[in-house]
């Protein structure tokens, strides 16, 4: 019987700390395939409510050019037409997008209740060496905190993230039906915005991985005195133990702050990309309306096609960061998942013993500490007396170990 294989491996939960990105989301959705269930259909109805978002920029272009300022004169049907037309395709866009929500919750959930069931039927696999490895609050963190942060990004980040994603294409592809001389500003003032994402995702990545492993040793200090009540009080080392929660609260504190820097630096970056481009496009709107090249109800329709490309963009300093705690907090569950088991519970199907005393035998017993040689050897050790017995704990038989370490 072997009790570790990898005396190393099993104390080690932070081992999937360095996987990127993509590589946690890869393996996240592995262990909760529930989360891409009916993802097709799913992007289907998100598709369509995107298409709903530039209904209204559609519908005032053409009451505009063609209702009111039409060739020939004010044409009142046609307004009439135009109006009842929108409002169809707002419903239908916000059916769609009812049911993307719904669905999206629904496969969000069941994934993470898989997640947490795995998460918690393998701690109880672990052996003890390896939990000891960790503080009580840390663990804890990993299956309860760290889960939830997950959960708050996939039903709230996650549905903002499908959903701006595509209104961001629809809008850009209008824009450029309407004014390729005008999508382009847009993009131009949004591209240093767009071009720093990758820098702030690698430092939103590094520091949301140091808070999440403050809030581990947070619940750590916290939870240790609780329990230990009695102890903390009996040797008088309540100073002591009041110093290190406050030392936890801080270093907890200076972590999320840090975070947050980075978050409000994206944030800035976008109201001053959105403001750039409404500014450019009213005046060189204006500009090409004079040389006749753009009418007044592509230029409204602009202005509110600018508002919903600025939307999606500034909440995605938001959505980045949430993304960025969440693949953190993924990360850590994985890590937990990951880690050798080296005692499996059988589950169904085992064997019940009798009752009363029971022969117990140990054979080729190896054994070693983390990080330490493995000490190995032949050792043999019977023994065929039950509880009560003068003789219980000695060996009928046994052979000398021939430990290598």
């Amino acid at each position: 019987m072997s009790t570790v294989q990898d005396p190393a491996a099993t104390t080690r939960m932070d081992g999937s700390d360095e996987i990127g990105a993509m590589d946690t989301l890869r393996r996240g959705f592995a262990i909760s395939p529930e989360l891409k269930e009916g993802l097709g259909l799913t992007v289907f109805f998100a598709v369509v409510a995107s298409l709903g978002q530039v209904i209204v920029p559609v519908a005032v272009q053409q009451t505009l050019d063609r209702g009111l300022n039409g060739p020939d004169g004010t044409d009142v049907g046609f307004v009439v037409w135009t109006g009842l037309a929108c409002a169809l395709a707002l419903v239908i866009s916000s059916v769609a997008s009812y049911l993307m929500t719904s669905r999206l919750f629904g496969a969000a959930e069941r994934g993470l209740a898989t997640l947490r069931i795995k998460a918690f039927r393998h701690v109880h696999d672990l052996p003890l060496l390896t939990q000891n490895t960790e503080r009580r609050g840390s663990l804890v963190s990993r299956v309860t905190s760290d889960v939830d942060q997950v959960s708050q990004f996939l039903v709230f980040g996650g549905i903002l993230l499908v959903v701006s994603v595509g209104q961001i294409l629809v809008a850009t592809v209008i824009m450029a039906f309407y004014s390729w001389q005008l999508a382009i500003v847009v993009w131009v003032c949004f591209a240093p915005l767009l071009i720093s994402i990758r820098y702030f995702q690698r430092k939103l990545s590094e520091a949301y991985g140091i808070v999440r492993r403050h809030v581990g040793t947070l619940l750590s200090a916290i939870s240790e005195p609780v329990v230990g009540a009695a102890v903390v009080r009996s040797y008088g080392i309540e100073e002591r133990t009041q110093g290190r929660i406050d030392h936890a609260i801080d270093d907890f504190q200076a972590a999320s702050v840090r975070a947050q820097k980075f978050t409000v630096v994206s944030f800035s970056l976008g109201g001053i990309s959105a403001g750039l481009a409404n500014a450019g496009v009213l005046i060189i709107g204006v500009l090409l309306g004079f040389t006749g090249d753009m009418t007044a109800g592509r230029v409204l329709a602009f202005a509110f096609l600018v508002t919903l490309f600025v939307g999606p963009v500034q909440m995605g300093t938001q959505i980045l960061t949430d993304a960025q705690n969440a693949i953190a907090s993924w990360r850590r569950v994985i890590g937990i998942v990951e880690t050798p088991a080296d005692l499996v519970d059988p589950g169904a199907g085992g064997q019940v013993l009798p009752r009363g005393p029971i022969d117990v035998r140990f054979d080729d017993v190896t054994f070693a500490y983390p990080g330490g040689l493995r000490c190995s050897g032949r050792s043999r050790w019977t023994s065929r007396r039950g509880p009560g017995s003068p003789s219980w704990g000695r060996p009928d038989r046994a052979s000398p170990p021939s430990p290598s370490c």
